[in-house]
Order: C-alpha cells, then structure tokens, then sequence
C-alpha cells in the first residue's frame, strides 16, 4: 500500500475511465431521480437469479454480477453464467467481486470461499483462507488483494494468502474494506478499525447506537464514507496521525436492515444503496430517495457502480438495473404535474413552459414545477391549450371555455364562451392571425373572435358554419394568413381569403387529421391519426402521401417541428427525426423511401412512446433549441444536441470459437483440426448505453475479399474451410460512428487433411506412376492377345480415379448437414455466373434468406430439432428453385441464399414469395417466434446488371442483398424486401 490520506491510488483507474469514455455523460445532477432512464434485466431476460449483490467492471469492457445463481459476465446483450454446473464455482451465491491487475476475477461467495476466474476457467482459492464466508474483497495500490472473511482480513500476493493482524480484533468478522494508501479501512460487525504497518487498531465513531458497519467509500476530496445501519456518517481527517473527524451524519430513518453500498459518480453525486430503504443519493447538500413508491423497481439496492459511459448499475433483489441519462426527459405527476395525461405545451414570453393536462395545467419555469387546479380557479377537467396574444393576456383553453390568467399573481380571471357567441364552451385551440384576430377550435365547430378575446361578441364564419357538428382536431394559420382546419370525419379544411378549400386527402375516404405545419419554402406538412403524413408543396395542387411503408416509423403523428434542416414528429411510437431533404428527395423520385435518422422513445428518457395532443400545440420548439411534447405519462422535453452527440467507438472483444458445434478455449491463435466443417468465431461489443445501435463487421484475410457487413450479428459462420493460414478481424461502430478495431486480431490455422497434403499428393503420384510403370512393363512381356484386356484395364482403374475426384470435388462444395451447396460453392458460383452474365448483358439476382429466431427455436425444440428444420428448409429450397441454372445455398447458421441468373427484379421477387410460400406449406411449429406459430423466412432480394468491362461487384451485390434482408428482420419479420434501388 501506498502512503498518505490523499487519491493518488485511484489515479490509474480514473485515467483508464476517462480514455475510453470518449462522449461518455454522467448522471445529470439536476434531474430527479424519476426522470433517469431505469431498465431492469431479470431472469426472464437471461439472469440466472434476480438476486444480486456485486458489480465490477473489468477492463476489457465486460460488466460482471455476483448473484444469488453465480457469477454472470454481461455484454449490453447477452449473460454468460458460471454456476456450480459448468465451472468450480462451489457456492451460487456470490457476495463481492474484484478484479486484480493480471484481469482475473475474484469471487467471494456465502459459504463456498474464494475463486478464481482467469479466462474462462473459474477455480477454487483454498490457500491460506480456511473461512468460506467471503463478504468484501479490494485491490491494493501495491497490487495485493486485500479479502475480508467471516473471520478477519486476508492478503493475497504472488500466489498466497495471509491472515493479517495480531490482535484479538484479527478474528473480526469483516463486511466492509476501503483501500487508503499505507493503511486499510476495516468495516466490521463490531465497529469501525484501521489496519497499518500490519497491526490493526480500533477506530472510534461517534456513538449513534448502531456499531456494525457494511459500507466504506472515500471520495475525490478524500472524505471518508461510513455506512452503518440508518446512519452515514460523512468525516474528514484532521491530520496525518489523527482520527477523522465528523463533517456531518445522515439520517436515513426508511432503512431497517442497513446501508450495503456508497459510490460517488464523476459528477460528485453520492450515491447509497440500502437494505431496505430503496437508492439515495446526495445532491449540493441534499439527499433524494428513490423508493418503490416513486418507480424505483426495488426497495434493496445491494450493490452499486459506474461504468466507463457514465451509467449507473445497480444490484438489487429484484434484477439488475441500469440509470442513465438520455437526451428526453420526462416531467409527470412524480415530478410535480396534476396528473401524467398530457395535452398541449406552449412556451410563453418569459421562457417558462405551459403543460396542458387532463386535469388542470402547469408551469415549468428553472426547474421547479408549479402545478393549477380546480384550488386555484380553474374549472375541473382537461386544459387544452394556450395562447399569449398580441395585447400580453394570457388564455387559457378548458373544458369550460377560456380562461384569463393573470402570471404575476398566478390567478384566473374573467372566462369567455357560450355567453359569448361561442358554439361550445369545450375549448381546444386559441389561434392569432395576422390580423389581431383570435380563431377558436371547439367541441362544435370553428369560432372566430374579431378584435381578439374579451373584446366583443364570437361569431361562427358563414363558410365554416357546417364543421358546427365536428369536433376540431387541429387549427392552424400559415403565412398568408390562411386558416387550416382538421377534423375526424371531415378531412381538412382550407379557409383563404373567403374561400374554403375542402381534402378528404385520401381518395374516397375522409380521414382524421391532428396536426399542421408550413415549412420556410411553403410546403404544408399534415399529420393524421393513423394514415401518415400529407405533404404538398407550394405550387402543387394535391397532397402526397408518406407512411410507413415509404419509411415512416409510425402512421400516427400529433405533431410536426423544424430544426434546421430536421423535422420532428410526434407519434404513437415515439418522436421521430427525419429530414426536410430526405422528404424532398422522396417526392422527386430520387429516393424510394423516407429515412428516419432516430426514434426517441423509453429508452431515451420518455416514460411512455404514446405521444398526445387534441388540443394547442402538441409540440414546441423552445427558444434554447430544446423541443416540448405531451405524451400519455407526462410532458417530455428532448435536447437535439444529445441526441445528435458523436458516437464514440465501441470496445470490442472476440469471445470464442465453435467447431462443428464444440466450444474451444480462448486463445489468440485459432486451430481448425483436419476436416473440420463448421467453424463459427463469436464477438461481441459494448455499448451499455443503446447496445441495439451497435453495427459490426468482419473479414478473414486471405479468404474474404472484403469486409462482411453482419449488421447486429454478433457471430462469424464458415463452411469447410479450405486449409491455410488466415487473419480474423472485426470491427464496431455505433450509429455509423467510427470503425473500432478489436483489439487481437485472431489467427486462423486450418489444418489439411491428409489427403489434401502437398506430401500425401506427391505420393499419391508416385504410387500411381509406379502402378503405371510395372503394368506397362508386366504387359509389354504378354502375348498381343491379351492388350484388349490390358486396355479395358486401364479405363476401369481411369474411371474409377475420375469417380473418386468427382467425389471429393462434390464433398467440398456441399454442405454437410443441408446437403445443398455450402459458402465455397456459393462464391465460385457468383464469380463464375457475375462473368456469364457480363459477357450476356443479362440480370444477376440473389436472394439471402433468413429463418426467423431460429436461435429461439434451437433454444426451445433442442439443435436435434434445429439440425431437422434446416434440413427440410434446405429441401425446400431445392425444390422451390427448379432452374438447372440456379444454385441454392447454405450462407452459414440459419441463413440461406440462392443464385438466379439471367433474372430481373420482377422474377427475384416472384421465386422469393414462392420460396416463402412453400416454408409456410411446411407448417413446422414454432411457438418462440415473434413473426408466426410455424417456421417463416425473411428474404431480403437485390439484382445486378454487369456491364462491360467493369470489374466484378459480387460483394457489393452480397451486401445489397444483405441490407434488404435486415430491412426486412427491422419490418417485422416473414417478408420480403427487395433493395432500392432494385438494380444496383
């Protein structure tokens, strides 16, 4: 150990955090605990036990779980489990874990003792440590391993361990150890304790009743953390020889078992995890409690850490949960609303933030949210929007009519409406035009206020008098001073200048429409309930349509916002960004679809993706850029420069190697026995924060021309495998980020067998050659009578040999298991058909099909039942594809691909429904699938036209393919989806 009270020991560590957290954010301190993103894996998700107590994460990106069903090694996606059935592991419940300088793993469990992890192989400690309860284990600043047993304090160096004390205190049962330099804090049933210079001595703690302590943690300012049983004490030292001194002690009264973990974030927030008490956390002097009552998912937060991103884990009896920040965040009746049913938001004069709810209304204004309601003046029920007109007076749209507020004193005044001349009391939308005028959106129809609101009577526009039996969905006033309206049943409704223009938009329907929006260039935006979004441009006569089908994430849109160059909307699915650009290029005919650059949902920070309006605006775009939208659990508000913050790379890993369905160790050079058929490499990245935007690539050089585009597979699949020498690497990125490298490219050795050996063929010849010889010689010495004889011979034993090469020839390039083609044959046949068809300026197309969660139904009927599905799959295939001229493959895994010369776009599409068709008349049951009960195929199609002369883009028509297929995965399953273009 190191000497001296200061953080010189945590330096490496804190410089190895901010190396790889480039773009990394940590816990927003001003936030409330409710608005953190909180996901929660539990057993159903893969977890072994929902009972966990220790996190770490090692510094090859992996986060690792001690739970009550073994140790766990997590990677954003997938759990790895090491329990007492597949390692040395002799007690499943694991209590704390560390990991040393070499990168192994240390386990302590509740009566098995200490382990070991280093690579895969996790063994029992027994040297020196004869106590089988481990409860806290820490790395010293010399390299040693501090373990704090049921029976004192070990240290583990080069090998051995050693009972450390000499005292009667040395037999203390240990809970808590906190590494400070030259010396060791001891945390233990029986109090507070300090180890230095090998003795160990009692440390005295101001009396509160309570003396076991199970918690230690010292901060960046060098404070000392002391968790007891309801009490955390927060102490300075006075100097170099004397005992801390009390800064202040906290009183968590909730607790009633006792304070297991404190962490302090790169924000300086302090975080504590309780028995009992659910997760606090100490801001600026203030403490907060996140507890089931408030959506916390448990009330025993066991054990706590940071990660490299900035997340916050957390260890409870009830899964794993994860804290973070994400670029929305939500304010709902947690965070001080009325209720969570939100309506409209609007952005008055002084900044502040107007929230329309079910039930009464709010205002955010620097944080701090003001809730009004029926106690304050307004009438029950929904307030549905707001206007600040050009006189300073603010309206307020209810359920009774509009209401006045008065924001200085935060009153309500006089109240406009029936009496008025309105034709409903049922207030939606308070719009100003140019004029001065006020335009009311009703429950009965369309208002209009002439020299605004309270200033004389409300009249009902004679052009607009039959919408009196409609109720109004969306009101809006262009540039021009136009006046739109929409309705449910209506359509829309166009008033300029005297005449009204009327747009069922769709032919012979008339359809809801919810939401307006007039671009710079004048091209009107329409959202609608569930028929997508209507744009028409300034010098067209009619509206055009985009839904999901041309790219859209949702059909139904509340709202509509320009930043710049995006446009935001508003849907059922979440908030979706898209840009200006793409829709114009969309109309032009220059893209086949709209490309939605993000959806921002549950993991973002929403607490629903169920957008909402009927009233006002449903949605704002703030002065500071930030954007406001209601939702069905409260009001969210999205910073675009979080959602647009640069991807970092990610940290990769390659995992391991299976061959021919056999796990092999982990090692850096790959060996591939003779005759090996199947060889599949499994990698994978880290990304905590959005695991599913991480996209990979692969290559073996010296086999793959280029690279392999496996989207968010994280798994390599080779066929037979010729012999040679071979380099495995894989790349990352997250969101079209930067390419990362891993960080170990693999070497790949494929061993030949004897028959394809260089000595084993000369032989061969040799032999041959002599056979050759002596029969020759033996012949030469018959009678002439017997040379027919001689010469039948020979043809047997040629035809024999030519039999036997064509055997060889068809097991190379037929895959085992299916019995179709395999990869080789697969990429000798593009070649060789990519050539035919340049030479006969014909159409090349190739299908790459997919069987849907195949894994889940490996996992579910067994790889017996698995190994049969591929087979009659591939049987299909067979039979389907019935062109002597085609070739049917297996691609690897569960993925198939078949070759069509000579075949357009029309024809590709044609055999793919047919292959689809003939898998569906197979019926197999597959109850695991989200696509269907039986067993479906996703086919993603492209096709090619080579062109003279040019040199051969067999891989750009592999990744085409490719892409279609995982639009068609990202669509929904059992369909298929041909690339756009069709002809690359």
């Amino acid at each position: 150990m190191r000497g001296g009270w200061n953080t010189g020991s945590l330096l490496p560590a804190l410089v190895l955090v901010l190396a790889t957290a480039t773009g990394a954010l940590a816990l927003d301190p001003s936030r409330q605990l409710t608005q953190y993103v909180q996901t929660v894996w539990r057993m159903e998700n893969g977890l072994p036990h929902n009972t966990m107590r220790a996190i770490v994460q090692s510094r090859d990106g992996y986060i690792w779980l001690g739970t009550y069903g073994g140790l766990v090694r997590f990677d954003g996606v997938r759990f790895k489990v090491f329990d007492n059935r597949n390692s040395g592991l002799r007690d499943n419940e694991v209590r704390t874990l560390a990991e040393d300088r070499d990168g192994a793993i240390w386990v302590g469990t509740s009566s098995g003792g200490l382990h070991r992890l280093r690579g895969e192989t996790l063994m029992p400690f027994d040297k020196g440590i004869p106590h089988r309860t481990i409860n806290a284990l820490t790395l010293a600043g010399d390299g040693s391993l501090y373990v704090g047993s049921s029976g004192g304090v070990y240290q583990i160096s080069n090998g051995e361990a050693r009972h450390i004390g000499d005292s009667d205190e040395s037999g203390m049962h240990v809970q808590a150890l906190l590494d400070d330099g030259d010396r060791m804090w001891i945390g233990s049933t029986t109090g507070l304790f300090l180890l230095a210079q090998n003795r160990i001595s009692r440390v005295p703690i101001p009396d509160s009743g309570e003396t076991a302590i199970s918690a230690l943690f010292k901060d960046k300012a060098g404070r000392l953390w002391i968790g007891l049983i309801t009490r955390l004490l927060e102490m300075e030292r006075a100097g170099a020889a004397d005992p801390p001194v009390m800064r202040r002690q906290w009183r968590l009264p909730d607790v009633w078992g006792m304070i297991s973990a404190i962490l302090e974030d790169r924000d300086g927030n302090v975080w504590i995890g309780t028995y009992g008490g659910g997760l606090y956390r100490i801001v600026g002097g203030r403490l907060d409690r996140f507890s089931i009552e408030r959506g916390f998912v448990d009330h025993r937060p066991w054990g706590l850490h940071e990660d490299r991103e900035g997340n916050l884990w957390v260890a409870t009896r009830s899964g794993l949960v994860r804290l973070t920040d994400g670029p929305a965040t939500t304010f709902g009746a947690l965070e001080g609303l009325p209720v969570d049913l939100t309506r409209a938001v609007a952005e008055d004069r002084d900044g502040s933030t107007l929230v329309g709810t079910t039930n009464g209304m709010a205002r955010l204004r620097g944080g701090e949210v003001r809730a009004f309601t029926t106690r304050d003046g307004l009438p029950p029920g929904a307030v549905r929007g707001f206007l600040r007109d050009r006189r300073g007076r603010l309206w307020i749209a209810t359920q009774d009519g509009a209401i006045e507020m008065n924001t200085v004193q935060d009153s309500f005044g006089r109240r406009v409406g029936v009496a008025d001349g309105a034709p409903s009391n049922g207030m939606r939308f308070l719009v100003e035009d140019q004029e001065g005028r006020v335009w009311l959106g009703t429950e009965a129809g369309v208002a209009l206020a002439r020299h605004g609101l309270g200033e004389g009577r409300i009249e009902v526009p004679p052009a607009l008098a039959d919408l009196r039996t409609h109720v109004i969905e969306a009101l809006y006033v262009d540039r021009e001073g136009g006046l739109w309206v929409g309705t449910l049943r209506a359509g829309l409704v166009h008033l300029s200048k005297g005449t009204v223009e009327r747009s069922p938009l769709m032919e012979g329907a008339s359809i809801g429409v919810r939401a307006f929006y007039e671009d710079e260039e004048g091209t009107i935006y329409v959202g609608t309930i569930g028929s997508g979004l209507f744009v028409r441009r300034r010098h067209e006569s009619s509206f055009r349509r985009i839904t999901t089908r041309e790219g859209l994430a949702d059909d139904a849109i509340w709202s509509v916002l320009q930043d710049g160059d995006t446009l935001w909307m508003s849907t059922d699915r979440g908030v979706l960004a898209t840009t200006r650009s793409s829709i114009m290029a969309f109309l032009d005919g220059k893209a086949a679809t709209v490309v939605v650059d993000r959806v921002i949902g549950t993991r973002d920070g929403m607490k629903s993706m169920e957008c909402n309006g009927g009233g006002g605006l449903a949605g704002v775009l703030a002065r500071d850029g930030r954007l406001w939208f209601p939702t069905a659990r409260g009001v969210v508000v999205i910073d675009p420069k979080k959602v647009n913050a640069p991807a970092r790379r990610p940290g990769l890993a390659i995992e391991e190697t299976v061959i021919d369905r056999v796990v092999q160790p982990t090692r850096t050079v790959i060996d591939v026995p003779p005759g090996a058929r199947d060889v599949e490499i499994h990698y994978t990245g880290f990304n905590y924060l959005d695991p599913d935007s991480l996209r990979f690539r692969y290559r073996l050089e010296g086999y793959d021309r280029t690279w392999v585009d496996a989207l968010d597979r994280r798994v390599a699949y080779f066929a037979r495998l010729p012999p040679g020498d071979y380099r495995f690497l894989v790349e990352g990125s997250i969101r079209g980020g930067e390419w990362s490298e891993a960080p170990e490219p693999r070497r790949v050795i494929v061993h030949p067998r004897l028959v394809e050996t260089v000595a084993f063929r000369a032989a061969a010849t040799m032999v041959a050659l002599g056979i050759v010889a002596g029969l020759v010689s033996r012949r030469t010495r018959q009678i002439r009578a017997r040379e027919d004889e001689l010469t039948a011979l020979v043809a047997v034993r040629t035809a024999e040999l030519q039999e036997a090469n064509a055997q060889l020839g068809r097991l190379v390039s037929v895959d085992h298991l299916t019995g179709i083609a395999n990869h080789r044959r697969l990429a000798e046949f593009l070649e060789q058909e990519w050539l035919r068809c340049q030479r006969g300026h014909e159409t090349l197309s190739l299908l790459l099909c997919d069987i849907d969660d195949f894994k889940a139904f490996n996992d579910t009927q067994g790889h017996q039942a698995g190994d049969a599905c591929l087979r009659r799959i591939a049987q299909v295939l067979d039979e389907t594809v019935q062109r002597s001229t085609d070739l049917a493959a297996r691609y690897g895994g569960e993925e198939f691909a078949v070759v069509l010369p000579s075949t357009d776009e029309a024809g590709a599409r044609a055999v793919a429904e047919s292959i689809q068709a003939a898998t569906r008349a197979l019926a197999m049951p597959h109850g695991a699938s989200r696509a269907a009960e039986h067993v479906t195929f996703s086919i993603g199609c492209a096709s090619v036209r080579p062109q003279p002369g040019e040199p051969s883009r067999v891989a750009d028509l592999l990744a085409a393919a490719d892409r279609a297929l995982y639009l068609a995965k990202n669509s929904g399953r059992n369909r298929v989806c041909q690339h756009e273009p069709p002809v690359i």
